[in-house]
């Protein structure tokens, strides 16, 4: 893959409208698995050819792609760290990007998001989604990211509550054991564990840019302990949505993640 200032990956599994120039680039996750039974039921032979003609997939090169039952668009993050040289690497989601107009407050819903009814030319231009605005506002920072959602809003007390309580799919006894493996492999991360679950403030969705080392030193660290999660869970009698767990874990890592570069570094983070 040639070097690119900017290379923002954005998460498929099934076809949709398709946002792609030079900055953003449509990756298939799960590719490898992509005839198997997922949470939205079985893909078409139709909509798997689809995927395969208009996509790159998570598949080559060294890749976790038949990992995305149950890690999600990690597939892609994973694929993206091994096989990406951008100066900033990125991800979005097909139906759920960020926005780089920062001059306007657009209404948000309750989980934070500003709901629009359909991709198009003037979806991209209202929310500068082109490779002039956003390569003009990351060259400016360490990471962009999504702005911190108050959990509260959802009816939580803090980010931990926010997992034990927040939906019946997700299960506290994971995250705490996540959170024991972080503990024990980075004790660095302490204060940081403490203070990203007791807050209301909280980084989901696991969307973001940042500069090529920054990223590289996230991946390593955050596979290091989802890797090492998968050996000491039994997800075997969990159902679809239930064994997404080490997608779901990952978004709260992230946060406690983003914690301690504040609190240690002097980075600049949008």
């Amino acid at each position: 893959m040639n070097n690119k200032q900017c290379e923002i990956f954005l998460a498929y599994h099934r076809p949709s409208e398709i946002l792609k120039d030079e900055v953003f680039t449509p990756i298939h996750v799960g590719r490898e698995v992509s005839f198997k039974k997922n949470k939205d039921g079985q893909l078409s032979e139709e909509s798997v050819n689809w995927l395969k003609k208009n996509l790159i997939g998570d598949n080559t090169g060294d890749n976790i792609s038949c990992k995305n039952p149950y890690y999600c668009e990690l597939t892609a993050q994973y694929w993206a760290w091994k096989n990406c040289n951008a100066d900033y690497i990125g991800f979005m989601h097909y139906r759920r990007h960020l926005s780089f107009d920062d001059t306007v407050a657009y209404k948000e819903n309750i989980y934070g998001l500003v709901d629009s009814a359909i991709l198009n030319a003037d979806y991209v231009n209202k929310f500068k989604l082109d490779s002039e605005h956003i390569s003009k506002m990351v060259s400016q920072y360490d990471i962009v990211t999504v702005k911190p959602w108050n959990v509260t809003q959802a009816g939580s007390k803090n980010n931990y509550d926010h997992y034990a309580s927040s939906d019946k799919k997700l299960y506290i006894k994971d995250y705490d054991e996540a959170l024991k493996i972080l503990r024990a492999k980075y004790p660095e991360f302490e204060e940081d564990i403490c203070n990203y679950n007791k807050s209301q403030i909280g980084y989901y969705t696991n969307i973001f840019i940042m500069k090529k080392d920054i990223f590289s030193q996230y991946c390593a660290w955050l596979f290091d302990i989802l890797f090492e999660l998968e050996k000491r869970i039994d997800i075997s009698k969990y159902n679809n949505e239930e064994a997404r767990v080490f997608g779901y874990i990952s978004e709260w890592l992230f946060g406690i993640y983003i914690f301690h570069l504040k609190r240690v570094g002097s980075y600049r983070i949008k």
